[in-house]
């Protein structure tokens, strides 16, 4: 919705979607296991457990008619697409402070290495 209402407007397009949680490839927990993760992309080879994989870049694909197979080299991502694989609002907390004190110290060190 954000892509097509920011149309050819290049400061209000979105460039970028985190995924928070682990991916899943049985989101109506037929498995038997109730787990409330993210689907995932699924290979056309689904079934065949040697060549089977998932990915998700499907959900950076956003343009009308792209999606489905996702080999198609004419498709080519509009966002970037990357998983933070948590299980608890806990874990995703830690990993959020963890990649700010990881920004922090590396401004600081940019800034000590500039003087």
């Amino acid at each position: 919705m954000l892509y097509d209402r920011a149309g050819n407007d290049t400061a209000r397009m979105p460039r970028y979607l985190l995924l928070m949680g682990d991916g899943s490839f049985d989101p109506k927990g037929r498995d038997g296991e109730k787990s409330n993760f993210i689907s995932t992309y699924q290979s056309n080879e689904s079934n065949s457990p040697t060549v089977s994989y998932t990915s998700d870049d499907f959900f950076g694909l956003l343009d009308a008619n792209e999606g489905g197979d996702i080999t198609n080299q004419s498709q080519k991502l509009d966002i970037a697409v990357g998983r933070i694989p948590v299980a608890t609002e806990s874990e995703a907390w830690d990993v959020v402070n963890k990649i700010k004190n990881y920004k922090d110290r590396r401004q600081q060190l940019l800034v000590c290495n500039s003087i």
